[in-house]
């Protein structure tokens, strides 16, 4: 059962945004609180969640954690490690602040607060950035306001995606770095990708030395012409954003040595017939 607790000395900072009486602190029964499904991080390193229910024991919960009313229960927002550590600890009840957040509110604040405040590692923050894409409609932009990085920043993450799980999960477990990843999407082919991802652990390759054999495969085969890229890369993003405010589709920009082309990926039927459909409005537009 929620009991009021006054406001410790600096939190009134942590609610002052909302209206008077839209959001109260609390003291929260421990088991009131689940975790959201949709929090970004999937794992927790146990000895520091052990190092952090010591220091409860000693200094309880100094920041609230903060959660929403989900009406069976209180859904936590931001502040899981918090919770673990507390249950750990022993505690009964755990200092809570109360949002009032629908569920898309809802994960847009846990994702948003996970990523901008919390040590994610990248390819966490590539699926959380993903799904703030995907499934809320947020473009680049919108996501790179929301957690404090920059649009390039967001895009360059969120293109790790792109590699296969395997090398994914070497990024994931700290294996190499999302400077390696970065790196592997030199070469466009997916064995060649995990291969030299497997290498570059094996040998202990550096994020430079990654980069020189990924852009070795990546080079055109004898007998094959190169395609220069002469699009500014300011302006692909600009195309890419535009499929995707349009659309809800994502897209690339590729270029050649006498154009390029903008290609934009769909997987079901209705996302093709939303593509036919906005053409076909644009000829509307473009014939009146």
């Amino acid at each position: 059962m929620a009991k009021n607790r006054g406001l410790g000395r600096g939190l009134a900072a942590l609610v002052a945004e909302f209206p008077a009486g839209q959001v109260s602190l609390v003291e929260l029964d421990i088991e009131q609180v689940r975790p959201n499904p949709r929090q970004p991080r999937k794992r927790f390193d146990d000895d520091a969640i052990n190092a952090l229910a010591e220091s409860i024991k000693s200094e309880g919960v100094v920041q609230p954690i903060i959660v929403r009313d989900a009406g069976d229960g209180y859904q936590i927002v931001a502040g899981e490690r918090r919770w673990r550590a507390s249950r750990r600890a022993g505690l009964s009840t755990i200092p809570a602040i109360v949002r009032p957040l629908d569920e898309r509110e809802s994960m847009i604040m846990a994702l948003a607060e996970n990523v901008a405040r919390e040590d994610l590692n990248p390819v966490e923050q590539a699926r959380a950035y993903a799904v703030l894409a995907d499934e809320l409609d947020l473009s680049q932009t919108e996501i790179a306001r929301r957690v404090g990085k920059s649009r390039p920043a967001v895009a360059n993450t969120m293109r790790l995606l792109e590699l296969p799980d395997p090398a994914l999960e070497l990024i994931e477990t700290g294996s190499l770095s999302e400077g390696h990843g970065r790196a592997l999407l030199l070469t466009g082919d997916q064995d060649e990708r995990l291969a030299l991802a497997r290498l570059a652990v094996k040998r202990g390759l550096s994020v430079r030395d990654t980069e020189a054999a990924a852009k070795r495969l990546g080079k055109p085969k004898p007998g094959k012409r190169a395609t220069p890229s002469w699009i500014d890369e300011e302006l692909a993003h600009l195309a890419v954003d535009a499929a995707w405010q349009s659309l809800k589709l994502r897209a690339s920009v590729r270029s050649g040595p006498r154009g390029g082309s903008v290609e934009i990926r769909f997987s079901t039927p209705a996302e093709l017939g939303r593509i036919i459909d906005q053409l076909r409005a644009e000829r509307v537009s473009w014939a009146d």
